[in-house]
């Protein structure tokens, strides 16, 4: 299966995070991934409070598909942040791993200074499970996110 059908959808759950600078916190997430056939694919990814009321954190984005295993992500955020990252695709009889690390992060001068980034997104028996690792606020790079995540229903 290609790497557009495996990530095509969207996907629900429970996320939790932390950082040095704030308080650890769990929230709920919807990341979907659209493919049209051609060789990008277009990722959105919202949050939420845990009860469903308030919105927290979206982005969205474009992961391009430059071969099997060469990835590449161009990300933004309402936050000011815009990420470029270069990434690569594993698959396996049990999984399937897209993985991006930082080669660019701007920042507008209102934003939340990000210096560098890490995403890994790993399907495995229908649970897609994303991590997020940062460097930001004078901090080194560290884990940030973690989430849990199953394709919705059509």
């Amino acid at each position: 299966m290609s790497i557009f059908e495996l990530f095509q959808g969207v996907f629900i759950g429970k996320g939790s995070g932390n950082y040095p600078t704030i308080e650890p916190f769990e929230y709920l997430e919807t990341l979907g991934f659209v493919s049209d056939g051609r060789p990008f694919i277009r990722i959105e990814q919202k949050t939420k409070k845990t009860d469903g009321s308030t919105p927290l954190h979206q982005e969205v984005g474009y992961i391009r598909v430059l071969g099997e295993s060469q990835l590449e992500l161009v990300l933004v955020q309402p936050t000011g942040v815009a990420e470029m990252a270069q990434g690569t695709y594993v698959e396996d009889d049990t999984s399937a791993t897209m993985e991006f690390r930082s080669i660019q992060v701007m920042s507008t001068p209102t934003a939340k200074p990000v210096t560098e980034t890490l995403r890994t997104y790993t399907l495995t028996a229908g649970v897609l499970v994303f991590e997020f690792h940062m460097a930001a606020a004078q901090q080194e790079r560290q884990f940030h996110l973690h989430s849990d995540l199953v394709r919705e229903e059509a």
